[in-house]
């Protein structure tokens, strides 16, 4: 018996294909070379733009690829965060939050779908959430042309095993853990008991995939996190062989936080390490010393796992897979 619905309870979809002008669908498995072709001159690769009408709802074609919305830096940025949502929301809930954090810190963000979650057909696993964890990183590097090195992975809570899953086994620029935890069961046995925790198999062992990552890590847990304990985020700190960082707020929950304090400020912490981020913001700085815009963040944020569906009215025609970032 596998209580899959337990670990991945999928909302409501809060978005159709229509709703967002920079959503993309990107190839999985054989898909990827009936899409993607290389240049034997060259060596460049190329993508087939396709126009999003040509997805249709079918369960067979709503799995053959992967969706990814695009968020980009109000500013011109290097930095690419890669984000892994949280259970229980998808895209479209998750855009609020994604988009705080493209504003906050000036850097483009590319949140990833999983299967059964908002348009993207299929049943959700942890297997095929890897599996496209590992894809949609492939086509940033090797179709869009974004080096390892501008890409930092972020998962929130059940993105955490995805996320840090890539990072130790892609060369990433970071790797970023918020609200995450040891493993997958360890979670269940705290939440119900071990007893329940038999009819749910291992699966997302941080424990031992933080071993593996060898890029700079942030950690950002809650010390009132009643869903996943900080002993998780601590545990996963010790184990980590790379350099780390350990930031723990005392007022923090599971889904209630200070974005400002919690999130965006620890992260502009860790984001100055890199040359990528800081050679940017150093020359927008020089070439714009006053620069007018407005960075609306909220302040409190409250997730809520059933929502009603986004209001937002559909954008212009999509295109799937664009050449170009």
């Amino acid at each position: 018996m596998e209580l899959n619905k337990l670990v991945f309870p999928a909302p409501r979809p809060s978005y159709t294909k229509d709703t967002f002008r920079t959503l993309w669908f990107v190839p999985v498995g054989h898909q990827v070379s009936k899409y993607v072709a290389k240049d034997t001159a060259t060596s460049k690769l190329s993508v087939t733009l396709t126009r999003s009408n040509s997805i249709t709802n079918s369960p067979d074609e709503t799995e053959r690829f992967v969706p990814c919305l695009y968020l980009a830096s109000p500013i011109p940025s290097a930095v690419f965060i890669l984000y892994f949502h949280a259970n229980a929301e998808d895209l479209g809930y998750t855009f609020d939050f994604a988009s705080n954090i493209r504003h906050g810190l000036s850097v483009n963000v590319v949140l990833v779908e999983y299967p059964g979650y908002g348009v993207y057909g299929g049943t959700c696993s942890a297997e095929k959430m890897q599996e496209d964890a590992i894809a949609v990183f492939d086509h940033l590097v090797n179709v869009r042309g974004i080096k390892p090195e501008q890409i930092l992975v972020m998962g929130r809570s059940i993105g955490s095993g995805p996320a840090s899953f890539l990072a130790a086994r892609r060369r990433v620029g970071g790797l970023i853990i918020l609200s995450g935890y040891t493993s997958i069961k360890a979670v269940v046995t705290h939440l119900i008991n071990s007893v329940a925790s038999v009819f749910i198999r291992e699966r997302f062992v941080n424990r031992e995939e933080i071993t593996r990552v060898e890029c700079p890590v942030l950690i950002l847990h809650g010390r009132k996190d009643e869903v996943i304990p900080v002993s998780h985020a601590m545990e996963l700190a010790e184990r980590c062989t790379s350099s780390v960082d350990l930031f723990i707020s005392e007022e923090m929950t599971h889904n209630s936080y200070s974005l400002q304090n919690d999130i965006v400020r620890p992260m502009i912490a860790f984001l100055a390490k890199f040359p990528v981020y800081t050679t940017g913001k150093l020359a927008r700085d020089k070439e714009n010393p006053s620069p007018v815009r407005k960075i609306v963040l909220v302040d409190e944020v409250k997730a809520v796992a059933q929502r009603p569906p986004l209001t937002r009215q559909p954008t212009s025609e999509l295109i799937i897979i664009e050449s170009t970032v």
